[in-house]
């Protein structure tokens, strides 16, 4: 005797496992984060999922039985049609980014994926429609390409050369003020050795490597070599920049053109435009290199400082000591200032007791700079032997384009307010 099941049982368990099964499938479409809606060939709705409820603000009893075109804005409805077209030729359709109105009338952005619905015989006869908003997520690609249009349009409009370089030295992008500093096309650029376009590849080479051993330079001096052969005298300033994941990504350089700054030093070194005392230039050769500055910051926007500098006391140090001691507190000064400052800032001595210099710094910057002046001369002075301190009392005034103002005006107010710290600094009677 079998021990198999009659038939009728055997069918009875089938359709058991059948329920299962479609009980099972349904509390998945019920329980899922993604609206999923059933709907005929001719788009009329046939289930409609809790999240489809909460994404298109409609009840199921309120979907059921209707167009899917209730949830379609009027210029999309060519593009339904063809989705269920295309459904009805048996197509799979994933990702599809398309819009849709929420009952409230709000329009979303939503992705599609849609698949056939096939009867027990195999014949079409409806689509499943899963979707799921993107609307923030269109909104922050959008924002990453807003911000990187952004960034390019200020890397474009920079007159400087601009040049992103690979760990391996290798150009991996450059603005088109490369293209015109070297005469050749980015797409050429690109991949090529960062090097090869100067005068003196190894010295490139080597600034190159102080980049990624340090973390930047500074004023790095290089001719840079046009295809026509003419050469540009640059200082490149360069540092490294990571992923979001501190990993090093390459190296960010920029380079400023300092042919006519130079050709202007040459030329003040020819007229002997220094100080005879401490050697720096004097009031003639400030103003004329100052002046040429103020013009490269007007084109470059960049910030430039006006630092006034008096020293502190140099008659009562000429009476008491004599002028001997007078000129080596003004030789120790002129060092200080020197040593504090960057080599491409325009010092000066412009009067028996005053300096200024021209750095290209914003407030902050010079508030740390005076900081280690006042420390450099304290250390000059100590190790000098002087009976006497010597110090400084200094101003600041800043000329911000598009707002640049006069090399005069930044004169007047750097010394306005380096007279008003003098006067506070002063003991009252």
């Amino acid at each position: 005797m079998s021990d198999k099941p009659p038939i009728s049982d055997q069918r009875t368990f089938a359709r058991l496992e059948d329920d299962q099964a479609s009980s099972y499938l349904a509390a998945i479409v019920a329980s899922s984060e993604d609206a999923i809606i059933g709907e005929s060939l001719d788009g009329t709705i046939s289930s409609w999922n809790a999240a489809a409820e909460r994404l298109y603000g409609y009840a199921a009893d309120e979907a059921l039985g209707r167009d899917v075109s209730i949830i379609v804005p009027p210029e999309g409805r060519d593009e339904l049609s063809d989705l269920l077209e295309r459904i009805r030729r048996g197509e799979r359709i994933q990702q599809h980014r398309a819009e849709r109105v929420r009952k409230d009338g709000t329009i979303i952005l939503v992705s599609l994926s849609v698949s056939p619905v096939h009867d027990a015989n195999g014949k079409i006869v409806g689509a499943a429609t899963i979707a799921r908003d993107v609307t923030e997520q269109k909104d922050a690609e959008d924002q990453v390409r807003a911000a990187a249009l952004y960034a390019r349009s200020l890397i474009e409009v920079n007159i400087n050369p601009l040049v992103t370089i690979s760990p391996a030295g290798k150009i991996t992008d450059v603005n088109k003020a490369t293209e015109a500093a070297t005469g050749i096309p980015r797409d050429q650029l690109i991949g090529t050795d960062f090097a090869d376009y100067f005068t003196e590849p190894e010295t490139a080479r080597a600034g190159y490597r102080e980049v990624l051993k340090t973390g930047q330079v500074r004023d790095y001096s290089l001719s840079l070599r046009h295809v026509s052969g003419s050469v540009t005298d640059v200082e490149y300033n360069a540092t490294v920049y990571r992923s979001e994941a501190g990993e090093l990504q390459g190296v960010f350089a920029a380079a400023r053109d300092v042919t006519e700054s130079r050709a202007l030093e040459d030329e003040l070194r020819a007229m002997s435009l220094r100080d005879d005392l401490t050697g720096l230039y004097n009031r003639r050769g400030f103003a004329l290199l100052a002046e040429q500055r103020l013009k490269e910051s007007r084109r470059s926007g960049s910030i430039l400082t006006i630092v006034y500098a008096d020293l502190d006391h140099l008659k009562s140090i000429n009476d008491a000591h004599g002028h001997n001691a007078g000129d080596l507190a003004l030789g120790l000064c002129a060092r200080a200032l020197e040593a504090t400052f960057r080599e491409s800032d325009i010092v000066a001595r412009i009067g028996g007791d005053e300096f200024v210099v021209l750095a290209e710094a914003d407030a902050p910057s010079i508030s740390t700079v005076t900081m280690r002046l006042k420390q450099e001369l304290d250390r000059r002075t100590a190790a000098s032997g002087l009976r006497f301190p010597v110090s400084l009392t200094i101003g600041s005034a800043h000329s911000r384009p598009p707002h640049a103002i006069s090399l005069d005006d930044l004169l007047q107010q750097a010394d306005q307010f380096m007279y008003e710290h003098k006067h506070r600094a002063a003991p009252q009677a």
